[in-house]
């Protein structure tokens, strides 16, 4: 079985992880290079949910957090982003930013884009992630079937350049657009990325 799930190629988590972490958080000094250092170790999720609260308290007690650049990134999606968030930000401190990642409400993506008094509006971001589930995306299949095909993307697409306008109108931050994953069960094996309606064909085209 592959390690890369594991982040092999980060050195392990230190054994001292919880008593440095909370050295950390109980001194006034600086935290950003201790918090940096153990961020480029292999953490699993506590380990990263630890560091991000650990960075957010920092931030609300208005500790320094120099030399990390402060980082605002947007998360608008339709599937629940509360376990991405704190990972994201933890994981960021590996690269020398100090992020804050704002969740737009659940289920809320065209709204927030078009709302200028929305979150995300309003929270002056340097980025947005857009993180579609495409469970969520009028996809219906329609194998072997090209027009209805073209018209199901045409639909999403411009839902999709709905929400860029609405984005690019109310806010100043650059826009991600996660790419979207397929779906692993096929109809007809690796002929579904070639014939026009199956859920592979359209994603693939989505993409």
């Amino acid at each position: 079985m592959s390690d890369r799930g594991n982040l092999f190629w980060l050195p392990p988590r230190p054994a001292d992880f919880a008593d440095r972490l909370k050295a950390a958080q109980a001194g006034e000094g600086p935290l950003a290079h201790e918090l940096k250092f153990l961020a480029g170790h292999a953490l699993d999720i506590n380990g990263l949910n630890r560091l991000a609260k650990t960075l957010r308290k920092a931030r609300q007690e208005g500790r320094g957090l120099k030399p990390l650049a402060p980082f605002r990134l947007g998360l608008l999606s339709n599937s629940t982003t509360s376990l991405v968030a704190p990972a994201l930000e933890a994981t960021a401190l590996r690269y020398g930013l100090a992020m804050e990642v704002v969740e737009a409400p659940f289920g809320q993506i065209v709204q927030e884009a078009l709302d200028p008094q929305s979150l995300l509006a309003t929270s002056g971001l340097d980025a947005i992630l857009i993180a579609v589930d495409v469970h969520g995306l009028p996809l219906a299949g329609t194998p072997g079937d090209s027009d209805r095909s073209e018209a199901t993307l045409d639909g999403v697409l411009a839902q999709f350049d709905l929400i860029r306008q609405g984005l690019r109108a109310n806010t100043k931050a650059a826009l991600i657009w996660q790419t979207a994953p397929r779906l692993p069960e096929t109809l007809f094996g690796s002929y579904d990325f070639r014939l026009p309606g199956t859920h592979r064909w359209l994603v693939d085209q989505l993409n």
